[in-house]
């Protein structure tokens, strides 16, 4: 059973560069574009369309671990982890196994496999502890980190990640996410208040999400509890 909590941050990036001819950088730009505004159907129709025309293997795996996080955010983490299992690392350029355990750290916490999850980030934690370039991936990282802090270590350390992550951005779908595990921290803290008001920006401004029948679930089952 998924713990009350869990949740995605996942964040998508462009295919690499190196990997992608110019027709594929300039849709990539736009299908990314897509999800950050909540179109969710049209960027996992982009990026199908970009995975049958992909030129070469590299792309092609590049592409898959992009497509799970359109996937998370629908609340297909069993089909995210298929894909996930499907890709192997070694195929994927360098630049971009970042992405892939990032993506798969994530998926592991929303799917409750705890001890899997700790596996995978005690053998990249690296990955998680280098400052990146790509101020989106070191984000979406930093995402993760809270998000495993939140699970299996450091509440306090998660709420700190959050608050500075949507202060740098707090209005697109990747928002929505930290602001429903502020709710989650806030809730755990009895500050239910203040849980609530997080919890209807996280709705908001993921309204085609399953943020919002998540929220439903939580505040019910406190309404419930109260009023036993």
């Amino acid at each position: 059973m998924l713990s009350l909590g869990v949740f995605i941050a996942l964040s998508v990036f462009l295919a690499l560069i190196v990997l992608n001819p110019l027709r594929f950088r300039t849709r990539s730009v736009h299908t990314v574009k897509k999800l950050r505004k909540g179109d969710i159907e049209g960027f996992l129709k982009d990026i199908d369309e970009d995975i049958r025309e992909s030129p070469n293997e590299k792309l092609t795996n590049a592409l898959l671990v992009n497509k799970t996080a359109g996937l998370c955010y629908k609340g297909l983490f069993e089909e995210a982890m298929i894909i996930l299992e499907t890709v192997e690392p070694a195929t994927l350029h360098a630049s971009f196994k970042p992405v892939y355990y990032n993506n798969l750290t994530v998926v592991l916490l929303e799917l409750g496999r705890f001890e899997d999850a700790r596996k995978v980030f005690a053998e990249n934690s690296g990955l998680f502890e280098t400052a990146t370039k790509n101020k989106d991936l070191n984000n979406a990282m930093r995402g993760t980190l809270a998000i495993y802090e939140y699970h299996l270590g450091d509440i306090e350390l998660a709420e700190k990640i959050f608050k500075e992550l949507t202060a740098e951005n707090s209005d697109d779908i990747r928002a929505s996410v930290r602001y429903f595990y502020l709710g989650c921290i806030h809730m755990k803290k009895g500050l239910n208040r203040q849980a609530e008001e997080f919890f209807a920006k996280a709705a908001q401004l993921g309204a085609d999400t399953y943020i919002p029948s998540r929220v439903d679930e939580i505040l019910k089952s406190y309404s419930e509890n109260e009023s036993q």
